[in-house]
């Protein structure tokens, strides 16, 4: 790497915006280049100064996004070199005269832009622990001291340990349940996750993979974590609607059982009285069409549609 494509990353590094091996490339050239290093302290002051309270400045909505969507498309594979774009443009425009009032208005867009940037990465950390970047995660597992180990893919994969009971490790464990890549992962979060199904969030997180996963054995275990809250209106919603469309028989057999065992003194709800009825008329399984049948009995309720 030479130090016109090495101050180009100078940003992107001091944002962990870089992929592992730019990273290691501009480490190199920094170790036995003093002017880039003296180059990356100047950024470093000027992020420092951005950041301060007196910076700080009103973002006009929709500024950030837009930026960060331009940026994105930049990045993008097969998108034009957009560092060197840069370097290119920046020299053509040293070769212009701008007027003083212009290139003063131009530096306060630019103050803008970049103060929305930073106030958009503060906003994000805010909302995460301290010092982390994004991240994916990899795999969870019980650890034996009654603790929760989660792995996380970032740029540098790292390790993080907690109680099951932490904001981030159950924050964690959330994001893992939707990750639409890995079905052993969301398996294993929705086993650690089922055993604290008493927070709304997480019971709301069950119920969704219940309705949405595609991996039987997602919905299997999310079916088990909402066992004991199956005499609640959203869970019992969310079985009934689970007897009327799930593909897994073994799974419209659990739904059918949670309804049953969990019946309210008045009986079932009239919307899950209407599936069974729905259910009688076209389910191929036989102890699923006696279970609805014998609940419709018990209710005194016709076989026929509701």
């Amino acid at each position: 790497m030479n130090c016109e494509e090495a101050r180009t990353q100078l940003s992107l590094y001091l944002l962990s915006e870089l992929d592992f091996s730019r990273e290691e490339l501009l480490e190199q050239h920094l170790d036995g280049c003093p002017a880039c290093r003296e180059e990356l302290a100047r950024e470093k002051a000027l992020n420092a100064l951005l950041q301060t309270e007196d910076a700080r400045l009103e973002v006009p909505a929709g500024l950030l996004s837009r930026c960060r969507a331009d940026f994105a498309a930049q990045l993008a594979p097969g998108a034009p070199e957009a560092g060197n774009a840069f370097v290119r443009w920046w020299n053509r425009l040293g070769d212009i005269v701008i007027p003083p009032a212009a290139l003063f208005k131009a530096a306060g867009v630019a103050a803008l832009v970049a103060a929305g940037f930073f106030a958009g990465r503060s906003q994000q950390r805010f909302s995460e622990p301290p010092g982390w970047t994004a991240a994916r995660v990899k795999s969870v597992e019980a650890a034996g001291d009654g603790q929760i180990r989660v792995v996380l893919d970032e740029t540098r994969q790292r390790e993080v340990s907690g109680a099951p009971e932490e904001e981030q490790i159950q924050r964690l464990l959330l994001a893992a349940v939707k990750d639409p890549t890995d079905p052993g992962l969301r398996v294993e979060s929705v086993q650690m996750l089922r055993g604290r199904s008493e927070s709304s969030e997480v019971r709301q997180a069950l119920i969704h993979a219940l309705e949405n996963d595609e991996n039987d054995g997602v919905r299997l275990k999310a079916i088990e974590g909402l066992n004991r809250f199956a005499r609640e209106l959203d869970t019992r919603r969310a079985l009934t609607r689970v007897l009327l469309r799930d593909a897994n028989p073994g799974i419209r057999t659990q739904a059918v059982d949670l309804l049953m065992q969990n019946m309210a003194p008045a009986g079932l709800e009239q919307e899950t009285v209407g599936a069974m009825q729905e259910v009688l008329l076209r389910e191929e399984n036989g102890y699923i069409r006696l279970r609805c049948q014998k609940a419709l009995a018990e209710m005194k309720a016709s076989p026929g549609t509701f």
